[in-house]
């Protein structure tokens, strides 16, 4: 009787993508600059496609996001070609680590990461569950966010408002020395006013704790937002959605990557290769046959991009017509899961389909995700978009006075005048979230008393 073990077969279930779904699942997810980084490289290694470049990007300079689009021209020779448009915080970052020769693994994990930071700059994701999602160990990922937290602007990556002032008072040569600890230990007593209990916890003068406290508001807790100012960075709108005799009009933007086809004359010479030959061998036919299949199938995959970007435009232009038609406080609470069930797609499809991509309305120049945005009734039994109130914040703050900016209890009492019953701490959590300090760091009479 034959004991030897012997492996037996398992039945598993699951789902096998084929190579042209995981291609096109890539390319839907890329941002265009970043596909028109894979275009050009596929382009150099396949003979069979055939790029017809257009001689103009148009971009908008991060720092206006307006509906007008600046020009730049595009030089046809590739030796000319100008620096990199970056549409997104992600490309920037990435084109950093490569200038500074981040290779491997590294880069891998350092791109993750970039992928996982928000507008304002800051890390959204914890490193322990980074390193289980990349299957790495955690101190790799640390290294790694060290890394990006060394890339400009300063501050990038940080977890916390104190954890990018202090990456900021690291790169100041003419900080205060205590300036570093009084960040780690008391910024809630220096943002309660409490500067006489800091300077008795540290040990220096009340004065001096003043000076430290100047010096910190002098920093960038959005350092994101100064380098759309500073920068020559560009973000490529991947489509325009405007209203034109009251009909929503869908417009992808061609210019924002070249077109693909398949090469008429590498297609002939194909189609004279014999299969095999006298002696039976066939290489060069598969070779070339193979190349052809490739791109084929990358010009499959990129219409297949359009048509889906298209039907996802087309269902958030429906859903927010309100916005469209009055703008940035009448945006309409919606998820991913809406446009999902409405298209008949998956929720992780939409999810590649808006990331990091921008669309150019009526209001200027938005990101695909500003659109999506939780509910929140209001006193007269209306859904209004989270997003909406705290647009109304920013105004709220962006027009008060200087010298006595509203409280976080001023600010939420406005909002309940107008009809939306947030309460203070609804308001402290989206101004939080949207990097504003509080009024003690907005108030310019902070730091003379």
């Amino acid at each position: 009787m034959d004991l030897e073990p012997r492996p037996l077969p398992v039945q598993t279930t699951g789902i096998r993508l084929s190579q042209h779904m995981k291609l096109s699942l890539r390319i839907l997810q890329m941002a265009a600059p970043e596909l028109d980084d894979f275009i050009r490289e596929q382009t150099e290694n396949n003979p069979f496609l055939e790029v017809e470049r257009y001689a103009e990007w148009p971009g908008i300079p991060r720092g206006k996001r307006s509906a007008g689009a600046v020009r730049q021209d595009r030089a046809p020779n590739q030796q000319n070609i100008p620096a990199p448009s970056f549409e997104s915080l992600e490309n920037a970052v990435l084109h950093q680590l490569r200038l500074n020769g981040v290779r491997g693994a590294l880069y891998r994990i350092a791109s993750y990461l970039a992928g996982n930071l928000d507008e304002h700059g800051y890390l959204r994701i914890d490193t322990r569950e980074a390193a289980d999602h990349l299957r790495v160990p955690q101190d790799e990922v640390e290294q790694a966010l060290k890394i990006v937290q060394s890339l400009e602007p300063a501050g990038i990556g940080a977890r916390s408002l104190a954890e990018c002032l202090l990456l900021q008072l690291e790169r100041d040569r003419h900080a205060d020395p205590f300036a570093a600890e009084l960040v780690r230990r008391h910024l809630p007593d220096l943002a309660a006013g409490k500067l006489g209990d800091i300077a008795e916890a540290l040990g220096i003068s009340l004065e001096r704790v003043k000076q430290i406290l100047r010096r910190i508001q002098a920093l960038n807790p959005r350092p994101v937002c100064l380098a759309r100012e500073e920068s020559s960075l560009y973000i490529v709108p991947d489509a325009e959605i405007r209203l034109q005799d009251g009909r929503i009009v869908i417009a992808l933007n061609e210019h924002a990557l070249p077109r693909v086809n398949i090469d008429a004359q590498m297609s002939n010479l194909l189609n004279r290769l014999p299969p095999r030959r006298a002696d039976g061998t066939h290489a060069e036919f598969l070779e070339f046959y193979q190349y052809y299949q490739s791109a084929k199938g990358l010009v499959r995959a990129l219409e297949q991009r359009k048509l889906t970007l298209k039907r996802v435009l087309a269902a958030i232009a429906e859903k927010q017509r309100p916005f469209l038609e009055n703008g940035r406080t009448h945006l309409k609470p919606m998820s991913m899961e809406d446009v999902a069930g409405y298209l008949d797609l998956h929720v992780s499809t939409v999810s590649r389909t808006i990331r990091h991509k921008y669309v150019r309305t009526p209001h200027g120049l938005f990101a695909l995700k500003f659109f999506f945005s939780r509910g929140f009734k209001t006193s007269h039994g209306q859904m209004i978009a989270s997003e909406s109130i705290k647009t109304r914040i920013c105004d709220i703050i962006g027009s008060e006075d200087k010298e006595n900016p509203y409280s976080d209890q001023a600010i939420a009492e406005l909002l309940q005048a107008e009809g939306i019953p947030v309460s203070r701490r609804t308001v402290v959590k989206y101004r939080e979230a949207m990097r504003i300090p509080s009024s003690r760091f907005r108030s310019r009479r902070s730091a003379e008393t």
